[in-house]
């Protein structure tokens, strides 16, 4: 199943191509190839991708906008609600498609910067969510800032670290210096009655002038004391900042990914919907979220809706939108701070029973046309032209009949020349 299928006449291929490269830039997988495997029918390949696909563009040019098979593949997109036309010429839609709005690439350099390709790009991610390229973009920033924060709280955690180390580096510095003092002190006391008790006397008690000069006095810290606890201290802090980080890293990362990984975000939103009503009529549109693990939801509460012009087409809180008049309205959604990108409904007043009599005669036309190729497959050329010169009866200047009348009549006459069949070819 591609993501979007590209209906174009053979005839400008070349002319479609760098739309396709651009399309399958913004990672969309895209169907438009129309070399058909061993085994395989075009009708069967053709029918099974455009029933499958999430959406259909049409490229509308000369040659296309009175193709047959271009028409029918754009009335399937239109009836599955997921058609966008493009303009490669300047020319007027076919009958039944002018009211849907079309990007005018007439002008367009090829370029995916431009503006009218990416409203283009636009128009197709309201049906199919953000382009693969924009969610990975996005998500990528997102891991980026998540980094900066990292590396900025983990670069503070030093520093209060340090400061820390240095504020305690001068009181650790004196309680060290008095602990020796006081060693020294115990050490002179002890020296002091081991000699008199070797002399045989006992010790003499000291007058406090005598015990003063022979205690110790406290000193000041040499300044290359000082220095020395000091930098081993920053050692300390600095080993300290370097665990901290690595447990820091480690609760980050885990046994199955990051934390910021479990966290699913709304990235788009996108509305689904009647694109073309007549005034009077009535159609509810839904509304469908993409989230930033490429999951999607439909969305029903808490959606704020509005219409760019509420005399064309009024929407209520629920969705509901109520055609008035002739003209067009955009109509966005919004959700928890996530805005759609608008949907174009266009009003139009149509004359029903001149529609309907054109819509008969193309489908009859494709029946007829229908019925011959599935003759033709069978190699009962004389019933397959037969059911075209019907086709052609109801529109004589049908380029597609007349396409489909000369392809018969040479695949008739080349079996005739091998022998395979004995059909008349006229």
């Amino acid at each position: 199943m591609s993501d979007i299928f590209i209906s174009y006449s053979s005839e400008e291929r070349h002319r479609v191509l760098p739309l396709i490269n651009a399309l399958e830039k913004t990672g969309w997988s895209v169907f438009w190839d129309r070399t058909i495997p061993a085994g395989k029918t075009w009708r069967q390949v053709i029918g099974a991708e455009i029933r499958t696909c999430r959406s259909v563009v049409v490229a509308w040019t000369k040659s296309s906008v009175t193709s047959e098979w271009v028409l029918e593949e754009a009335e399937t997109g239109k009836r599955r609600q997921i058609l966008i036309p493009v303009l490669l010429d300047e020319v007027e839609p076919p009958f039944g498609f002018g009211t849907i709005q079309a990007a005018n690439l007439a002008a367009w350099d090829g370029a995916c910067s431009s503006p009218a390709f990416t409203r283009l790009v636009g128009d197709i991610a309201a049906i199919l969510g953000p382009a693969p390229i924009a969610v990975n973009e996005a998500e990528e920033r997102r891991h980026a800032e998540r980094d900066v924060r990292r590396e900025s709280e983990q670069e503070r955690f030093g520093q209060q670290e340090l400061q820390r180390s240095e504020e305690e580096a001068p009181r650790e510095a004196d309680e060290e210096n008095q602990s020796r003092i006081e060693q020294e002190a115990n050490l002179g006391r002890l020296q002091v009655e081991e000699q008199a008790s070797f002399e045989g006397k006992p010790a003499r008690k000291a007058s406090p002038a005598a015990r003063h000069a022979q205690e110790p006095q406290a000193v000041s810290v040499p300044a290359r004391f000082i220095r020395w606890n000091r930098q081993q201290l920053h050692r300390v802090g600095l080993v300290a900042v370097i665990v901290a980080m690595a447990i820091t890293a480690l609760w980050s990362i885990g046994p199955s990914g990051t934390k910021d990984a479990d966290v699913k975000k709304i990235v788009a939103l996108g509305i689904r919907g009647e694109r073309q009503l007549n005034p009077g009529e009535k159609t509810m549109l839904r509304v469908e979220d993409r989230f930033s693990d490429g999951s999607r939801a439909e969305v029903k509460e808490n959606l704020h809706w509005q219409s760019s012009n509420d005399s064309v087409a009024a929407v209520n809180g629920d969705g509901q939108v109520e055609a008035r008049k002739d003209g067009s309205s955009n109509i966005t959604a919004r959700y928890e701070g996530t805005a759609s990108p608008p949907l174009t409904l266009m009003v139009k007043a149509e004359n029903p029973s001149s529609e309907a009599d054109a819509a008969g005669v193309i489908a009859k036309i494709h029946e007829h046309i229908k019925i011959a190729g599935s003759y033709g497959d069978q190699g009962e050329y004389s019933t397959a032209l037969a059911e075209l010169a019907k086709a052609k009866s109801l529109d004589p200047a049908n380029k597609t009949v007349q396409d489909q009348l000369e392809s018969t009549k040479k695949a008739c006459l080349a079996e005739q020349r091998i022998g395979l069949n004995n059909s008349r070819c006229e």
